[in-house]
């Protein structure tokens, strides 16, 4: 179409001596064209109405971060924001000059994969703000300039034009989502905990034994919060970082109380001594929940080298956690089944009985007395 039309243009103001001049400096400029933008596409460029609804979503948009956020820099950016490209082409000496100014949405030789999918389909606005109230922005995703400036653009979303679906998509959003997802998850934890515990005595076949999980957990929990409190004033950390490490504790405490326990009342069973199935059961169980502890601890520090608070805090706070649920295992587990042997060894009726119990033994010595 460009050809055709600077075709005619050279035939009717171009006079017939210099024509020929004219169109070869026309087809060097084609050329020129064709080598800068090999097979480019321009998002929606083949329905007018859908570019003029795009152009109007970015109004609309802009409008609305001018409306909540006033003292805010804002600009709105996507492929109409790219500045056209002139190509110019002289001839006779430069008495005349060719230019031809691609408009902007045309130049994709570069930018096309980042701005633009590859059927076309779909393409990315982006919200720049630099300052508010002549200061630079707080980078925090949960500040409140954040949070105000992310409802503009969800507000702007819900009111887009029916040619386009927009979605929005922040820092602050994604963080409003993970947030989400961790209360779904420490609320479905909370629920299945009993469930956990269930199974967990019926692996073990003594219901005694699951108070020393009870008791882990409530130790890991308050060793990781108490490792972490002096940490938290010197570190920013996230939001979400308690709910996570309440729910790695509750899985790592009943994890590792399943390999201690089961193999302390596998030993009971063989007719062993309880201190003497507590030295075999650190001796192999222990081992496993050592290693398997220090690889989960190294693998949430590794967490660390990620140049991102957010998940640098997470890791960083589950490592700990991890920690506290070893060391918890490992100490207070063997203590617990040392200092009370006959109460965690008596597996009879899955420690539905008075075998072990203080009750129990005044009831065998008052029926030894009469």
């Amino acid at each position: 179409d460009l050809n055709d039309s600077a075709t005619d243009l050279v035939y009717k103001l171009v006079p017939a001596v210099w024509r020929q001049e004219a169109l070869s400096a026309i087809a060097v400029m084609l050329q020129t064209l064709e080598e800068q933008l090999p097979e480019t596409l321009c998002p929606f460029a083949v329905d007018v109405g859908l570019t003029r609804d795009w152009l109007m979503f970015g109004a609309q948009l802009d409008a609305a971060l001018r409306r909540q956020v006033p003292e805010c820099a804002s600009a709105v950016t996507s492929f109409h924001s790219l500045p056209p490209i002139a190509i110019n082409q002289s001839f006779l000496g430069g008495l005349v000059n060719l230019s031809v100014a691609i408009p902007a949405g045309a130049i994709w030789s570069t930018l096309q994969s980042q701005l633009l999918s590859g059927a076309g389909t779909a393409s990315l606005m982006a919200v720049i703000t630099d300052t508010c109230d002549g200061q630079r922005v707080d980078p925090d995703p949960a500040g409140a300039k954040a949070k105000a400036i992310s409802a503009a653009m969800e507000e702007a979303s819900a009111s887009a034009p029916p040619s386009i679906r927009a979605r929005a998509n922040t820092f602050t959003l994604m963080l409003t989502a993970i947030q989400d997802g961790i209360n779904t998850t420490m609320d479905l934890s909370t629920k299945t905990m009993p469930i956990a515990l269930l199974i967990l005595a019926f692996m073990v076949q003594n219901v005694r034994l699951v108070i020393c999980t009870i008791l882990n957990l409530a130790a890991s929990i308050a060793s990781a919060v108490l490792v972490m409190y002096p940490i938290a004033k010197r570190v920013t950390l996230s939001t979400t970082a308690p709910s996570l490490m309440i729910a790695v504790s509750l899985a790592m405490s009943i994890d590792y109380s399943l390999f201690l326990l089961t193999r302390f009342q596998r030993e009971v069973n063989d007719g062993r001594k309880p201190a003497e199935a507590v030295g075999v059961m650190l001796a192999t169980s222990g081992k496993i929940v050592l290693v398997s502890g220090m690889t989960l601890l190294l693998c949430f520090l590794m967490m660390l080298v990620l140049p991102v608070t957010f998940i640098a805090s997470m890791g960083i706070s589950a490592a700990m956690t991890v920690l506290a649920a070893i060391l918890a295992a490992l100490t207070l587990t063997p203590v617990m089944l040392l200092t009370f042997p006959e109460f965690f060894s008596a597996g009879r009726r899955w420690g539905f009985s008075c075998d072990g119990c203080c009750c129990g033994c005044r009831r065998r010595r008052g029926a030894s007395g009469g």
